[in-house]
C-alpha cells in the first residue's frame, strides 16, 4: 500500500467535490503561486474567522442575504485554512475538522460524515500528535463529548491515552486519573477503580498546570483517596482555582470549609469565623452572576449548591440565620441524590412544626387561642411586606399570655413561630426563655445592662419569651425592674424579635412592668387567655398523647380515666394541674405496662387494670406514723408530728364540710446537735404530707450553702431556683442553714439566697415545704437575722440529745441487724464513756451518728482480732466483747501540743 492521504487530501477523497468548488474562486489567499503565508499569520487568521462565526447571530430570513452571505464567505475561508493548519500539524485545526466532519457544514452543503471524523483523528494519532491522541482516548472511554461516535473500547482508549501521557500531554493524565477514580454505573469498568493510579496520573496533569486535573486532585486530598486525607491541602487548591473564576472549585471550597474546616473543633473560634464567611462568599458569588442558573437543574454541582446553601442558612454560616429559606433551598437539594439534605430537614421538624395550621385545628379546648391565631396569621400576611421590613420594625405580633403552668402557652408559641419562620415574618423558630429571677437580685445598674446584654446574642430574629415569678420587696429590685421594662420596650422597638411575656391569671407581671414603662401594654399587642383543662378536656389529651406514645385505650377506659383525673385535680397542687397530670398519669401507665413484661411494643394496650389505683390516703395514716413511732428517743419530737397530723386531718375534714379552714404552715425549723435525726424526720415527715394529700410526692431534696450560694453576680438567685424546682411536690432540707448568713458582709452572696428562698416559699407555697437544720443557737441567729425568715419560719421543732439508754438502745439496734451482740463488760465500758461525755458538756461525739460510727469502728476491731486465730469461731465471732470497742477517746483526754 502506498502512503496515506494528507488531511487535504482527505477532505477532497470524502466528499468527491474538488476543494476549487467548495471555496469558490476567492483562493487568492491560497494560491499555490502566492507566497505561503507564516504558520503564526495562518493561525491568527484561523482563530479570527473562528470568532466571526460563533460571534454571527442565528440567521432569519429578513436578514437574508447579506448575513448568509457573510456567513458564507467566513466558512469558505475557514475551511482551507483548517486544512493547511491541519497539514501543519496545529492540534486545533486538525479536531475543529474531525468535529465539523461529524455535525456536517450546512453553510457549504457538507453533510455529516462520522467515517470520515474518524479518520481525521486516526491521522492525528498516526502523526503521534498528542492533544488528537487524548481526544481519541478520551472518546473511546467516555461517553460524553464531541466524538461520541466513536467505538468505545476500554483497553484501546486505556493504551492510546497513556501514550499521550507519556508524550506530555495534561488532558491525557487529567482523563486517565478520573478514569481512575470514577467508573459511573457501569459495573464492568469497577475493576479498574484504582485511586493510587489515579492520583499519580492527576499529579502528572497538574505539574502541567491543567486546571481541572487541580480540582480533581483537591477532591482526592479532601476524601483521603489514593493519597493521605489532607483537608488543608484540598482547601488551599479549591481555593486557588476558585479566584481564578472557576465555578465548581467555588462549590468545591465551599464544601470543604463547611463540611470539614467549620465544624472540626481544633479550629481556632477567630479562624471559624473567617472560614464561614469565606464559605457563604463563594456560594453567594455564584448567586450574583447567575451562573447556577445556567446549569442543569439535576446536575451534582447544582445540587450541592442549594444543599450548601440551605445549610449556610440553617446554621447562620456567614450569613445570619433564615430557616424559612434554609429549608426552601434544602428541600430543592433534597429532590436530587442528596439524602443529607433530606435528613436536614427531617432533623429540623423534629424541634419545629411541619404544618402548624394542622397542628391549632388540633390542638384541644384551645377556643380563644386559636381565634387569635387566625387573626395574628391575617395581620402578618398584610403587614409582612419587605417594605415594612424595612421601614418599621414594630409589626411584629408580640404576645402576652395569660394563663396557668401546662395550659399550653410554649406550645402555642412554638406552633406560631414555625408558622411565621414559613411565611418570612421571622428568620427562626428558636425559643429563647429569661426568666427575671435571673436579673432582680443584681444590685448595681451596670451589672444589670451587663447581664441583659448576656443573654441578647441569641433571639435576634427569633422569639422570646420572659416569664417571671419574683414580686418587688426591696428597692434595689424596683430598680431592676425598671431597668428590664425599659430595655424590653426598646427591644420591642428596634429589634426583628417576637417577645412573649408569661403572665399569671392576674396578670401581676404586666401591672408592674407597665407601671415602669407605659408603652409595653401597647406594644405587646396580642393578649391571650389561657384557660385551664377540665377533667374532660385532660381525657381527651390523654387519648391524644397516647396514640402519640403508640398505646392503644380500651374503649370502655374512658369512663374510668375520667374518674380518676377529676379526683387527682381535687387534691393536686396548681403545679401539678392541667398537662403536667396527664403526663404523671401517662408515664404511671407506662410504668405498670412495663411491669406486665409485654413484649410487642406494636400491641400495648392500656386496660383498666392498668390504671394507676387511687388509694385512700386517709386509711394509710396509721402505717405512715408508724415509722416515726419505731424511732428510739425524740418523745417531744414525735408529739409535735403527731399534733401537726392531727391538725392537716382536722382541717381536710373541715374542707370537706366547706367549713373555714386553720391556716398551717407546713416550712418548719429542726435545731439540734448532729445526728439527732432531723435528716431522718424530715425524710418521714415528707411522706406523711404526702399521704395526707399536702404534698404530691412528698420527696426530699437534700442540701446546703454550697447548693444554694454561687460565687458570681446574678448566679445565685437561678441555683435557688434549681433547688426548689427539684423539690417542687416535696420537701427542701437545708442543712446547716445558719451558713447561708453567717458572713457579716452585706455583699455576700448567702442574703441574696434567702431572700429568693423567701420569695418562693410565699409564691409557691402549696407546692413544696422548707425544713431549715442545724444548731440550736445559730438557727436562733439565722431567724434573727432576717424578718422574714420569722414569719416564714412559725413552727420550730427542737431535737434533744439522746441519753445514755437511747445511745446503747441504737447501737442494739445496729448489733441486731448484723446478728451481733454485746457482752456485759462491753455495753458497760460504752456507758462510762458517755457518762464522761455528759459530765463533760461535749457535742462533738455526734449522737446517733457517733454511736453509728462506734458499732462499724467496733465491729472492724473485732474482726481484726479474731483473724488472727488459727480458725475463726463463727459463734463466738456474735459476741462484741470490752476488747473489741473502739471509743473516741480523745474526746475525753485531749491530746497536749509539745513535747
Amino acid at each position: 500500500m502506498g502512503r496515506r492521504p494528507t488531511f487535504g487530501k482527505t477532505i477532497v477523497m470524502a466528499n468527491e467535490i474538488p476543494v476549487q468548488s467548495i471555496v469558490g474562486e476567492n483562493t487568492k489567499a491560497f494560491d499555490t503561486e502566492s507566497p505561503k503565508p507564516s504558520l503564526t499569520e495562518m493561525i491568527e487568521k484561523y482563530e479570527k474567522l473562528l470568532s466571526d462565526i460563533k460571534s454571527s447571530p442565528p440567521s432569519k430570513p429578513e436578514d437574508e442575504p447579506n448575513s448568509q452571505e457573510a456567513l458564507l464567505a467566513a466558512y469558505r475561508e475557514l475551511l482551507p485554512l483548517a486544512l493547511m493548519l491541519a497539514n501543519e500539524r496545529y492540534p486545533a485545526a486538525i479536531l475543529w475538522l474531525a468535529e465539523n466532519y461529524a455535525k456536517g457544514i450546512p453553510q457549504l452543503s457538507l453533510e455529516p460524515n462520522s467515517s470520515q471524523a474518524i479518520e481525521v483523528l486516526e491521522e492525528g494519532y498516526r502523526k503521534k500528535i498528542p492533544e488528537i491522541m487524548a481526544a481519541l482516548g478520551k472518546s473511546k472511554l467516555f461517553t460524553n463529548g464531541p466524538f461520541n461516535f466513536v467505538t468505545k473500547d476500554t483497553k484501546d482508549g486505556l493504551k492510546i491515552l497513556e501514550e499521550a501521557a507519556e508524550k506530555g500531554s495534561s488532558d491525557a493524565n487529567y482523563a486517565l486519573g478520573r478514569f481512575f477514580c470514577f467508573y459511573d454505573s457501569n459495573q464492568a469498568l469497577k475493576k479498574y477503580l484504582n485511586f493510587e493510579k489515579a492520583v499519580k496520573y492527576l499529579k502528572a496533569a497538574s505539574d502541567k498546570g491543567h486546571a481541572l486535573a487541580h480540582q480533581e486532585l483537591a477532591s482526592r486530598y479532601y476524601w483521603g483517596e489514593g493519597v493521605e486525607r489532607d483537608t488543608n491541602m484540598a482547601v488551599r487548591i479549591f481555593r486557588k482555582y476558585a479566584n481564578q473564576g472557576y465555578h465548581f472549585a467555588r462549590i468545591d471550597l465551599a464544601r470543604a470549609l463547611i463540611d470539614r474546616l467549620i465544624p472540626d473543633p481544633r479550629t481556632p473560634s477567630n479562624d471559624r469565623r473567617v472560614l464561614e464567611n469565606e464559605a457563604f462568599d463563594n456560594l453567594d458569588r455564584l448567586t450574583n452572576q447567575k451562573i447556577v442558573s445556567t446549569w442543569d437543574k439535576k446536575s451534582f454541582y447544582t445540587l450541592m449548591y442549594y444543599r450548601l446553601l440551605g445549610v449556610c442558612y440553617l446554621r447562620g454560616i456567614g450569613v445570619p440565620v433564615n430557616e424559612g429559606k434554609a429549608i426552601k433551598f434544602l428541600s430543592i437539594a433534597a429532590t436530587g441524590t442528596y439524602t443529607d439534605a433530606a435528613e436536614l430537614i427531617e432533623s429540623y421538624y423534629k424541634k419545629r412544626v411541619r404544618h402548624p395550621d394542622e397542628e391549632i385545628e388540633k390542638a384541644i379546648a384551645w377556643s380563644e387561642p386559636k381565634a387569635r391565631y387566625k387573626e395574628i396569621v391575617k395581620y402578618c400576611e398584610e403587614f409582612s411586606g419587605q417594605d415594612v421590613k424595612q421601614n418599621g420594625k414594630n409589626y411584629l405580633p408580640h404576645l402576652h399570655l395569660v394563663g396557668n403552668d401546662g395550659t399550653g402557652r410554649r406550645m402555642f408559641v412554638n406552633i406560631l413561630a414555625s408558622k411565621l419562620v414559613q411565611m418570612d415574618v421571622l428568620d427562626k423558630a428558636e425559643v429563647t426563655e429569661i426568666n427575671f429571677i435571673n436579673l432582680a437580685f443584681i444590685r448595681r445598674q451596670s451589672d444589670i445592662a451587663e447581664e441583659i446584654n448576656r443573654f441578647s446574642r441569641n433571639w435576634y430574629g427569633g422569639v422570646l419569651i420572659i416569664y417571671s415569678e419574683m414580686m418587688p420587696a426591696r428597692s434595689d429590685e424596683v430598680i431592676a425592674e425598671k431597668i428590664f421594662s425599659d430595655w424590653l420596650s426598646r427591644l420591642i422597638q428596634e429589634e426583628k424579635t417576637l417577645v412573649v411575656l408569661f403572665d399569671d391569671r392576674n396578670r401581676e407581671t404586666m401591672r408592674r412592668w407597665s407601671g415602669y414603662e407605659a408603652r409595653l401594654a401597647s406594644q405587646l399587642r396580642y393578649k391571650i387567655e389561657f384557660s385551664d383543662y377540665t377533667a374532660e378536656d385532660m381525657t381527651q389529651i390523654f387519648m391524644s398523647l397516647s396514640q402519640k406514645t403508640n398505646l392503644n385505650v380500651e374503649a370502655d377506659v374512658k369512663d374510668a380515666l375520667h374518674g380518676i383525673i377529676t379526683k387527682r385535680m381535687a387534691v393536686e397542687s396548681m403545679k401539678q394541674q392541667n398537662t403536667y397530670l396527664i403526663e404523671r398519669l401517662l408515664q404511671e401507665c407506662l410504668t405498670n405496662i412495663s411491669a406486665q413484661r409485654v413484649q410487642d411494643a406494636s400491641s400495648l394496650l392500656i386496660t383498666k387494670e392498668l390504671l394507676p389505683a387511687e388509694k385512700s390516703r386517709n386509711e394509710d395514716i396509721n402505717l405512715l406514723l408508724q415509722p416515726l413511732d419505731e424511732l428510739v428517743g425524740l418523745e417531744s419530737v414525735k408529739e409535735q408530728i403527731q399534733q401537726l397530723v392531727g391538725l392537716l386531718q382536722l382541717n381536710k375534714a373541715r374542707r370537706l364540710a366547706k367549713m373555714p379552714e386553720t391556716f398551717v404552715s407546713l416550712h418548719s425549723v429542726f435545731s439540734g446537735n448532729p445526728g439527732t435525726g432531723k435528716t431522718t424526720v424530715a425524710r418521714l415527715l415528707g411522706r406523711i404530707l404526702a399521704g395526707l394529700g399536702y404534698l404530691p410526692s412528698g420527696h426530699v431534696v437534700e442540701v446546703s450553702r454550697g447548693d444554694l450560694v454561687a460565687q458570681w453576680i446574678g448566679q445565685t438567685a437561678p441555683l435557688v431556683l434549681g433547688a426548689v424546682n427539684r423539690a417542687d411536690g416535696g420537701v427542701l432540707f437545708i442543712d446547716e442553714a445558719y451558713a447561708l448568713t453567717r458572713s457579716d458582709s452585706g455583699r455576700d452572696f448567702g442574703f441574696e439566697a434567702v431572700d429568693t428562698l423567701l420569695k418562693l416559699m410565699e409564691d409557691r407555697r402549696d407546692r413544696f415545704v422548707v425544713i431549715a437544720a442545724g444548731y440550736e443557737d445559730e438557727m436562733k441567729n439565722f431567724l434573727e437575722s432576717n424578718t422574714g425568715l420569722k414569719s416564714r419560719f412559725t413552727r420550730s421543732i427542737a431535737f434533744p440529745n439522746y441519753s445514755c439508754d437511747e445511745l446503747i438502745q441504737i447501737l442494739n439496734g445496729f448489733l441486731l441487724k448484723q446478728s451481733y451482740c454485746l457482752d456485759a463488760n462491753a455495753e458497760t465500758k460504752i456507758r462510762q464513756f458517755i457518762d464522761q461525755l455528759d459530765d463533760k458538756g461535749l457535742k462533738d461525739f455526734g449522737n446517733g451518728r457517733g454511736i453509728r460510727t462506734v458499732f462499724e469502728r467496733t465491729v472492724a476491731k473485732q474482726a481484726g482480732r479474731l483473724s488472727k486465730a488459727i480458725k475463726i469461731d463463727v459463734e463466738k465471732s456474735k459476741i462484741i466483747r470490752e476488747e473489741d470497742i473502739w471509743l473516741p477517746e480523745d474526746l475525753i483526754e485531749k491530746r497536749k501540743i509539745g513535747f
